[in-house]
């Protein structure tokens, strides 16, 4: 896992912008799970605690990547089919990527399981890091939801270093568009927390330009 410690260290985002107007492709509040809060633009989750970088992503996701959520649905107690992960993405031993790419995440390991921690300070949530990397053949902006497979049940996010981490979770990661740093091969990565109320089975739906697909992984509390 070291190598992605490393590479948490220096989220990347969209190249220098001053923050632009709401999009209509932000969700209404009418529309997202008890419990999350909507999001507006890049800059709601790029621009605000410790973690600000020196110039914020402009606008928001296109109102194209907003499709339909279409995480799937089994049975309680049936086995979770969680997405296998992706030799082709980061390094095959210790951090492997999930699904097809070219977005995925990493962190989950080889059985697809978010391992995540609880405390008093979460408002119930519990959460783990989840490192998005998006490969060099890809430089487009990338919407991230999710939903529980097995039951009824939201996924929340933060992005590493916004004061939220241990209060009210995003209802989605809204990914700017642009070049990796000098010096990340072409590779963009952002750091983030997964949030969910409880263990079970749960899914990811990531979006770009040209594609569509979930990601699916079980939850359960460190011991």
């Amino acid at each position: 896992m070291a190598a992605v410690a490393v590479l948490a260290a220096s989220c990347t985002y969209a190249p220098t912008h001053s923050p632009g107007s709401v999009s209509p492709s932000s969700p209404s509040p009418a529309t997202v799970a008890k419990g999350l809060t909507p999001v507006r633009d890049y800059a709601q989750e790029f621009c605000d605690g410790p973690g600000v970088p020196a110039n914020c992503p402009a606008g928001s996701v296109p109102a194209a990547l907003r499709r339909p959520l279409k995480i799937p649905h089994i049975e309680p107690g049936a086995a979770c089919p969680v997405t296998r992960a992706n030799p082709e993405f980061w390094s095959r031993r210790f951090a492997p990527g999930l699904g097809p790419g070219p977005v995925t995440p990493v962190g989950l390991g080889t059985n697809s399981l978010l391992r995540y921690r609880v405390g008093a300070r979460m408002g119930g949530w519990g959460l783990q890091k989840v490192l998005w990397v998006a490969a060099p053949t890809y430089v487009g902006p990338v919407l991230i939801r999710g939903g529980r497979v097995d039951g009824q049940g939201s996924v929340g996010f933060n992005i590493d270093g916004t004061p939220s981490v241990e209060g009210q979770p995003f209802a989605e990661l809204q990914l700017p568009p642009g070049q990796a740093p000098v010096g990340n091969s072409g590779w963009r990565n952002w750091p983030s927390y997964t949030k969910v109320p409880a263990p079970g089975c749960y899914a990811y739906q990531v979006d770009g330009e040209g594609f569509s697909y979930v990601v699916v992984f079980r939850a359960v509390p460190l011991a």
